[in-house]
């Protein structure tokens, strides 16, 4: 039950863009009755540190794999009481206080199956913590909880308890989507004060308001570049707007064509009838192009040298880090005479990451993790 992979926003808003045309009546943008940029949103400080799942029976959950039974640190970062919450107290109450809100277990579930649906918190835990300012902040090691999902064995999934669970945290201000048998719950004030009453720690509230608003409001935030970015909810939708240095996405491109195609069809005299414009806010694009291309670190640096004709060194570094902080420290791996399993992991999410397919870039990964692997066990 892995925590859904969120989009970035200015790729979102580039992949959305529609013409007037083709929104019609019939578009689910025309049926919300209010454009992208008013949609209603909350917006969080993204932690940039590794996904770690508590679920409520005590197990837990990487970004890729299960961690061990009894396990005592992950990502080197040790797990105790001071920053996982206790999964037969603190989870059992945040589990029971969104599935009994109209008393759905005891009341609801078919007479021969009284079984509840299980709880998962995810949260960021803070394995870096010189990253950001976290460790004068005092989020050092701490487990900073994100969002959460409720699953439902199969024999109720498809039942009507999952729908009237699910109804009953809408009624209540939960930001909550299906997903098959799972319940999501996204991150806004209502979780949160769920959660922080119950003490488990989130990551810090930075604004709400539409879209556009918050975007507008916090882009002299981003521009900073003193935090990885946010993470930006709303009723069936999250999206992660990161800053330039940290966005690795196309969405800077995206947005920047999306501008041209719009200035090539506004200029189109043949539409009479502006059926083939597009539907931009220029402000709210000028302002996510601006923070997609405030690229600090690479002002004064020279080009990599691009290895095999197929991806450059800068680009496989930062997608390998990207890559490590799905899955337990090297160390872990090692001690367990387990370097291959960690090898073909790695090498599968560069590939899934960049999307390589020849040859020569397939053989380009497989180099790469390969030398950075063996250099940090000869070091290990």
């Amino acid at each position: 039950n892995p925590w859904p992979s969120i989009e970035n926003l200015s790729k979102w808003y580039a992949s959305t863009t529609k013409s007037a045309e083709d929104i019609g009546m019939n578009h689910p943008i025309a049926l919300q009755g209010r454009r992208r940029e008013e949609i209603f949103v909350y917006a969080y400080e993204k932690v940039d540190g590794t996904n770690l799942g508590i679920k409520c029976d005590g197990t837990i959950y990487g970004r890729r794999t299960k961690v061990a039974d009894g396990a005592r640190s992950y990502q080197n970062v040790p797990l105790g009481k001071h920053n996982i919450p206790p999964y037969d107290t603190t989870l059992a109450k945040v589990k029971s206080s969104l599935v009994s809100l109209e008393q759905v277990v005891t009341t609801k579930l078919p007479p021969n199956n009284k079984k509840a649906p299980e709880l998962i918190l995810y949260g960021e835990l803070v394995c870096i913590p010189e990253r950001y300012g976290y460790e004068d902040r005092g989020m050092k090691s701490k487990w900073l909880c994100f969002g959460g999902i409720l699953v439902f064995d199969d024999s109720n999934a498809n039942s009507n308890t999952a729908q009237e669970v699910f109804s009953s945290l809408a009624k209540k201000g939960f930001l909550v989507h299906r997903r098959g048998a799972e319940i999501v719950l996204n991150m806004n004030p209502t979780l949160q004060s769920l959660l922080e009453d119950n003490g488990i720690e989130c990551p810090r509230f930075v604004d709400q308001g539409t879209l556009k608003d918050v975007c507008l409001r916090q882009k002299g935030l981003m521009m900073k570049s003193q935090l990885e970015g946010l993470v930006i909810t709303g009723e069936n939708f999250i999206t992660k707007w990161k800053i330039g240095d940290e966005d690795e996405s196309s969405g800077l491109s995206d947005l920047k064509s999306l501008l041209a195609e719009k200035k090539v069809r506004d200029e189109d005299e043949d539409d009479v009838d502006g059926k083939r414009a597009l539907i931009v806010d220029i402000e709210l694009t000028n302002c996510l192009i601006e923070v997609a291309g405030n690229k600090t670190k690479e002002k004064g640096m020279k080009k990599k040298k691009v290895v095999n004709n197929d991806y450059d060194d800068d680009i496989l570094s930062k997608a390998i880090i990207s890559a490590y902080s799905k899955y337990d420290a090297l160390d872990t791996y090692f001690s367990n005479n387990d370097v291959n399993t960690i090898i073909n992991a790695l090498v599968k999410e560069l590939v899934d990451d960049l999307g390589a397919s020849s040859k020569g870039q397939l053989r380009c990964i497989n180099k790469f993790v390969g030398s950075a692997i063996g250099n940090a066990y000869k070091k290990w």
